[in-house]
C-alpha cells in the first residue's frame, strides 16, 4: 500500500491519542493526523475512563473522522440516543 490519509478525531471531554502504540498527543490540541495508508491501531486514554481501542483503515487520499465520548460505565452514550433520534 503507498499514499497516506488523514484521520480527524473528535474525543470528549478529551483523551490522549495513540497510534500503533507511539504517542501524537492531546486533544483537543491534536484534531487531524496524518497517516499511511493501511490499517492502524487507535488508542484514546483518559485517567477517568477505561481506554478506547479500536483499528482504523486509511485509504490512500482518504480521510477519516473518528468521534468518541469518553462516559461513566453504566451510562448511554448520547451520541447512540441521538442516532436513535434522528432514524
Amino acid at each position: 500500500a503507498g499514499g497516506s490519509g488523514r484521520m480527524l478525531l473528535t474525543v470528549t471531554p478529551w483523551g490522549e491519542i495513540y497510534v500503533d502504540g507511539k504517542h501524537l498527543g492531546t486533544t483537543p490540541q491534536v484534531y487531524e493526523v496524518p497517516l499511511s495508508s493501511g490499517r492502524h491501531r487507535l488508542e484514546i486514554r483518559h485517567p477517568d475512563f477505561p481506554p478506547h481501542v479500536r483499528s482504523v483503515d486509511i485509504a490512500p487520499g482518504g480521510r477519516v473522522e473518528i468521534k468518541y465520548w469518553f462516559q461513566p460505565k453504566g451510562q448511554p452514550n448520547p451520541l447512540d440516543s441521538l442516532r436513535r433520534l434522528w432514524k
